[in-house]
C-alpha cells in the first residue's frame, strides 16, 4: 500500500493476537517472518472485551463469534 505497514498488531502477555487478526494473515502471506506488535498483559476477559472494541472500530464481524464472546462476556458479568 501507499504507507506500508504503519498499524502494528496488538497481542497479550501471551502472544494472543488481540488485534490486528487481518494484518497478521497478510504480512504472514508477504512472507514476514516477524512483525511490530504491541504487548499488553490484560486478563481473559478484558481481552474479549477489547477485541470486539477494537473490531468495532476497524474490523469486519464474524457474528457468531461476536454472540459467543458477548454471551461469555455477559455470563462473568463483566
Amino acid at each position: 500500500t501507499e504507507f506500508g505497514y504503519v498499524e502494528p498488531v496488538i497481542v497479550n502477555s501471551d502472544m494472543t493476537i488481540i488485534g490486528g487478526h487481518q494484518r497478521a494473515t497478510v504480512l504472514t502471506d508477504l512472507g514476514y517472518e516477524e512483525i511490530d506488535c504491541i504487548v499488553i498483559d490484560i486478563d481473559k476477559q478484558k481481552e474479549k472485551a477489547l477485541n470486539i472494541a477494537l473490531n468495532k472500530i476497524t474490523g469486519e464481524w464474524n457474528k457468531e463469534l461476536l454472540a459467543d464472546l458477548i454471551a461469555d462476556l455477559q455470563d462473568s458479568d463483566f
